[in-house]
């Protein structure tokens, strides 16, 4: 799909998106932030964020008072998230993000509601349709995006039940937002504990310039880069990348 179809896709899902906000929840205006195929466009657009936060809480495990309380609603009612079970809806906001995982969220929060990525091929070894049903599909439309190149060769695996580290993070994010061929200008050492290695160093800082990051922890400023991110700080992450936070 080209740049130009894949924008105007994301306008009639954002119309149809509003009207749901609009009608269940009594809210005006709303937002979906589109990413391009990788390399066509150098920034994902960002549009107005939704105006305001439910006052009812969707998932059982997510009270009001919760920390990301804001962040997991949004990405709910954008779609990225449909939560991690039902009966009663509950999003597990302590569990860490497992990399299958990260695919779909990165992948539905760059596409329309409602967006088919297909069914897995067997490209990864350790990816079966059979195993990871949908997950395999989102999986597979991450690296056709230059967002993922696997966690190893020979065969080509993907690893998904790992869990996502914050430095592997910040790489799926970036790519995301700027498309899969971006490269981010060398790191400067801005976080005293994230080692000038020339690959995984300079996409967190990108994260932090792009204001998605602000650390983990400050004096001396820190990321944490080799921690596992929970699904609750995932949902601020994904927040704040693709400008949907009230």
């Amino acid at each position: 799909m080209s740049a130009t179809k894949r924008l105007s896709s994301s306008r009639f899902g954002l119309a149809v998106g509003l009207m749901l906000v609009i009608a269940v929840l009594a809210l005006a205006g709303g937002s979906w932030v589109k990413g391009a195929e990788a390399g066509t466009i150098p920034t994902v657009p960002t549009l107005p964020t939704l105006p305001t936060v439910p006052t009812i809480p969707t998932f059982n495990d997510v009270p009001i008072d919760h920390t990301f309380f804001a962040e997991i609603e949004s990405i709910y009612y954008y779609g990225i998230t449909l939560g991690c079970s039902t009966g009663p809806l509950l999003y597990c906001p302590d569990d860490p993000v497992i990399r299958a995982q990260m695919a779909a969220f990165i992948e539905r929060g760059v596409n329309d509601p409602g967006f088919d990525p297909g069914t897995g091929t067997g490209l990864f070894s350790d990816v079966s349709t059979a195993e990871w049903g949908t997950f395999a599909g989102w999986i597979e439309l991450l690296y056709s995006e230059d967002i993922t190149s696997g966690c190893a060769t020979g065969p080509l695996r993907y690893c998904p039940s790992d869990p996502t580290l914050r430095n592997q993070m910040a790489v799926f994010l970036v790519r995301a937002k700027h498309g899969g061929s971006f490269v981010p200008p060398a790191a400067t050492g801005v976080f005293s504990d994230v080692p000038l290695d020339g690959f995984f160093d300079r996409y967190i800082e990108q994260l932090y310039a792009d204001g998605i990051t602000q650390g983990c922890a400050t004096g001396p400023l820190r990321f944490c880069p080799t921690n596992t991110v929970t699904r609750g700080e995932m949902a601020a992450f994904l927040g704040r990348a693709f400008g949907i936070i009230p």
